[in-house]
C-alpha cells in the first residue's frame, strides 16, 4: 500500500510541475510594438492554445 501511495504522490508532483507561469508576446506585423499576456499556472498546451488564439493577420503570438 505504502508503495502505490508512493507512486501516486510521485505522479502528482510530475503533473503539478507542469503548470507554471506562461508568457504570451505578441508582435504587430507594421512593428509599431508589442503587447504580452500572462497566464497563471497553465501547462504549455494551453498557453500556446490561448496564445494562438491571440493571432490575426497584422499580429503574430509566441509564448515565451
Amino acid at each position: 500500500m505504502k508503495k502505490v501511495l508512493f507512486v501516486a504522490a510521485a505522479g502528482m508532483v510530475l503533473f503539478a510541475s507542469c503548470r507554471k507561469t506562461r508568457v504570451c508576446t505578441c508582435t504587430y506585423a507594421n512593428g509599431s510594438g508589442t503587447y504580452t499576456e500572462t497566464y497563471l499556472l497553465a501547462t504549455k498546451k494551453n498557453a500556446t492554445t490561448y496564445c494562438d488564439a491571440n493571432e490575426s493577420s497584422g499580429v503574430s503570438c509566441e509564448i515565451d
